[in-house]
């Protein structure tokens, strides 16, 4: 990040596309992450700063970096007009930086991971990046003791970069098995061939194969800005399709409202990566709106009469605690200072892009022994919530689908909801929004949620589980009438927002924003 962390997100897609469309084809960079390591007994060893001051005045200087830990070093070629002009200048770098290590007694290592040493031992070297690095992602940074190679090609032209990016990913997964060097780490035999890949994919929500985008406009509409702070709003893409919904009747921990199973087409979307963070959510509370006890369709909420974290974190945490209508009425005030359509997800395509593709219990299998390695639950959660993004993703890349915070859906909750009464497959789109009472107000009671939480069991984490809110989720609320904000038992409630690829008629926004 360097500079670019002192401008917005606005700032920062314009910087890149102004360097693309003057960029030009095939120049080519290459930087080189090596660890250092004690020539004794071959431990990672916390010496950048020596060997970097060691450099000064040597033609060497210019072309050495820092990379997170004390423990690593990294050389550059910088801009160079063709492959072997970089790897000349590649072997002259490294040549210059093995005798400079070993000037200074150590030794350097090539390998996408350290064998055994523990990254406890290891030291976040002193920049402003990896300070923020370290401020904002914690143990995540803490994790990431992983080394590689960098090869940087020029392509002129923001929308040819994304079609190169679009063509490349089918030749990814040979590239990274051509190159695996990484079956050891803190001492166990991983089972891997890159154990790398898996801890920096896991670690980070934005590594790994990149996602297809419609030239660079479909890439800039992925980044949404929440306004206000420079807080932005990760979409993942969300193919279009056809699955089957609900479970089957042998499945264990199925529940009575997960069936008949019935055939369901969905139209592609995009969906928030991971569940909405209080940054986000917080934007709505602190915009120029009116307050009103009840929604309106224009008025925030009137401010809590307590702290709705109850001390278990903010930033980086799933906002939670909201109402269903609270959630929906923040789909569309975002939609209107965004120009673009958010809403949340139905029931099917929250479903549809948890399984992403899957027929099991979890995106990830039927093996309840893998769930800590993909959720917050019950079982691991110490009784609390959790930062997003933590534990593993599902095959298409979505984070926290199961557990942390159970997610609203747009749907009114109907026990039968997969009964023919309700439409005959396939359908297409299914939708069942939430009825209004006599007086032609939206119910507060029952919604729909999907993915289970932190405070749940196993089985309430499956793909295909449904669950109902519950009016004693008001039940502490000391206003009277309670609160249509707020849910000071929901503890366990939060969402994530999505957004059609088709723009909805008037009508169809309607049937989302004003059930």
């Amino acid at each position: 990040m360097g500079d670019t962390q002192k401008l917005t997100p606005d700032e920062q897609i314009r910087s890149a596309f102004e360097a693309y469309e003057a960029g030009t084809d095939f120049t080519v960079a290459v930087e080189e992450e090596f660890a250092i390591l004690d020539p004794d007994t071959l431990e990672l060893s916390n010496r950048f700063e020596e060997l970097q001051q060691a450099a000064q005045g040597t033609p060497l200087e210019p072309h050495l970096a820092g990379e997170l830990i004390a423990s690593e070093i990294e050389v550059r070629t910088g801009r160079c007009e063709s492959f072997s002009d970089a790897a000349v200048k590649m072997a002259e770098r490294r040549t210059q930086l093995h005798a400079l290590a070993l000037s200074l007694g150590a030794s350097l290592g090539a390998t996408g991971t350290h064998p055994w040493s523990r990254w406890q031992d290891q030291r976040i070297i002193d920049t402003p990046h990896y300070r923020r690095n370290d401020e904002i992602l914690r143990y995540v940074v803490w994790r990431n003791n992983t080394f590689g190679l960098h090869v940087h090609v020029g392509i002129r032209g923001a929308d040819r970069a994304v079609a190169v990016c679009n063509l490349l990913r089918n030749y990814l997964p040979e590239l990274l098995a051509l190159s695996a060097s990484s079956p050891f780490v803190e001492g166990v035999d991983s089972g891997l061939h890159s154990a790398r890949t898996e801890i920096f994919t896991r670690m980070f929500p934005r590594c790994g194969v990149p996602d297809v985008y419609d030239g660079w406009k479909g890439f800039e509409r992925y980044a949404e800005k929440v306004p206000g702070n420079e807080q932005t709003i990760d979409m993942l893409p969300i193919p279009g399709g056809t699955f089957t919904m609900g479970s089957p009747a042998g499945e264990p921990g199925r529940g009575d409202d997960e069936g008949p199973q019935v055939q369901v087409a969905i139209e592609p979307f995009w969906m928030e990566r991971c569940e909405a963070r209080w940054e986000e959510y917080d934007r709505w509370y602190e915009a120029d709106l009116p307050q009103s006890k009840k929604p309106d369709g224009i008025s925030k909420p009137t401010p809590a009469y307590t702290d709705m974290t109850f001390n278990m974190g903010r930033d980086g945490y799933p906002a939670i605690c909201m109402s269903n209508i609270a959630a929906r009425q923040y789909c569309a005030w975002l939609s209107k200072v965004t120009g673009r359509f958010y809403r949340l997800p139905t029931e099917a395509e929250w479903e549809y892009a948890c399984r992403a593709g899957t027929t099991t219990r979890w995106s990830f299998g039927d093996d309840e022994k893998q769930l800590g390695d993909h959720a917050w639950f019950r079982g691991n959660a110490e009784n609390k919530y959790h930062p997003v993004g933590q534990k593993k993703p599902n095959p298409w890349g979505l984070f926290d689908m199961h557990g942390n915070a159970a997610e609203w859906v747009a749907d009114g909750y109907v026990a039968d909801a997969y009964a023919p009464a309700h439409g005959a497959a396939p359908r297409r789109g299914p939708y069942l929004p939430p009825p209004r009472d006599d007086k032609q107000r939206p119910v507060r009671f029952p919604h729909s949620l999907r993915g289970g939480s932190w405070q749940d069991d196993p089985a309430q984490l499956r793909s295909a589980s449904r669950r109902a809110s519950d009016p004693a989720w008001n039940k502490r609320d000391p206003q009277i009438p309670r609160s249509w904000w707020y849910l000071t038992d929901g503890q366990l409630v939060g969402f994530r927002v999505v957004r059609p690829l088709r723009e909805p008629s008037a009508e169809e926004r309607a049937r989302f924003e004003n059930p």
